[in-house]
C-alpha cells in the first residue's frame, strides 16, 4: 500500500463503517430522510467516511429526531449483523460523536474568525447534546431490558411455586395412606395368597380354565396394586413373586380353604 494512503487510514474511518449505517440510494425514490451519503466504488471507498456523513446527517436533523435516527440505523446494523450485539452498534456510534466533537472543538479553539468560532462550537454542542440523549436513551433501555429481566424471572418463579405445590400436594396423597386398597391381616397374608393361587388354577371343566392370562407377572401386579397389609402397608411386588413363581408344597400343608367347582364336587 502507498504511504500516502496509508496515513489516512484511522481506526475510525474503516471500510466495514458501511455495515453500520445505511447509505442512500442512487434512486431518490427509495431513500428515507435519515439515510446517509452515497455509496462510492470499492476502489475509491479508501476515501469516503461513512462515518463523516453520519455525523453530518446528525447535525442537519432536529435533537428530537436523534432517537430515531438512532434507532434506524440500529434495525439497519442488525438485520446485517445478526450474531453481533445492540451494545457494539452503540459504541461505534458514541465513539464518532467524541471524536467528531474533540475535532470541531479544536477547530473552534483555533479559529482566528469569531463566525468560524460560532460555527463550531454549533457543532460540537449539538453533538455532545446528542450523545447525552443517546447515553440517556440508552440507560431507560437497559432499565427496561432490567424490568422485563425481573418480569421473566418472576413468572418463572411463579410457576415453579405452583409446580412445587402441586408436588407437595401428590407427595402428600402419597403419605397418606390408600384407603381404596383391601387390607389383608399380617397372620392371613399367606392364606389369602393361597386363595388367590387356587381361584388362578381353578378348572371348570378339564383344561379350561375360569382365569387365564399369559404371564404370572399380571397376579403379582393386581395383588400390589388393589391390596395392602395392615395399617395400608404396601405389599413389596418381588415379595409376592416367590408365591407365585415358586414352590406351592408347604402352602398344600397348612392351607384353610379349598376353592373346587360344585361341578367336581
Amino acid at each position: 500500500m502507498p504511504p500516502f494512503l496509508a496515513t489516512t487510514i484511522k481506526p475510525i474511518r474503516t471500510v466495514v463503517s458501511s455495515r453500520y449505517f445505511k447509505y442512500k440510494s442512487f434512486h431518490l425514490k427509495l431513500n428515507h430522510e435519515f439515510d446517509i451519503g452515497y455509496p462510492v466504488p470499492c476502489a475509491a471507498r479508501l476515501f469516503y467516511f461513512s462515518d463523516r456523513h453520519f455525523v453530518n446527517k446528525l447535525l442537519s436533523i432536529h435533537p428530537s429526531k436523534v432517537g430515531r435516527f438512532y434507532d434506524y440505523h440500529l434495525h439497519h446494523f442488525k438485520s446485517s449483523n445478526v450474531p453481533l450485539p445492540d451494545k457494539l452498534f452503540y459504541r461505534k456510534v458514541m465513539l464518532i460523536c467524541e471524536h467528531f466533537s474533540s475535532i470541531y472543538r479544536a477547530k473552534a479553539g483555533k479559529s482566528l474568525f469569531r463566525r468560524e468560532q460560532v460555527r463550531y462550537e454549533k457543532k460540537f454542542e449539538k453533538l455532545e447534546l446528542a450523545a447525552e440523549i443517546l447515553k440517556e436513551k440508552n440507560r431507560r433501555g437497559r432499565a427496561m431490558e432490567g424490568q422485563e429481566l425481573i418480569q421473566r424471572l418472576n413468572h418463572k418463579l411463579k410457576s415453579q411455586q405452583q409446580e412445587i405445590t402441586a408436588l407437595k400436594k401428590i407427595i402428600k396423597e402419597k403419605e397418606q395412606p390408600d384407603a381404596s386398597k383391601i387390607i389383608i391381616p399380617h397372620e392371613y397374608f399367606e392364606t389369602f395368597i393361597e386363595l388367590i393361587i387356587q381361584i388362578r388354577d381353578l378348572e371348570i371343566k378339564e383344561n379350561d380354565k375360569l382365569l387365564v392370562t399369559s404371564s404370572q407377572l399380571t397376579w403379582v401386579r393386581m395383588l400390589s396394586h388393589h391390596f395392602a397389609l395392615a395399617n395400608y402397608e404396601p405389599i413389596n411386588a418381588n415379595k409376592l413373586r416367590k408365591y407365585f413363581y415358586g414352590e406351592r408344597k408347604r402352602f398344600l400343608k397348612s392351607r384353610k380353604f379349598k376353592v373346587i367347582s360344585l361341578e367336581n364336587s
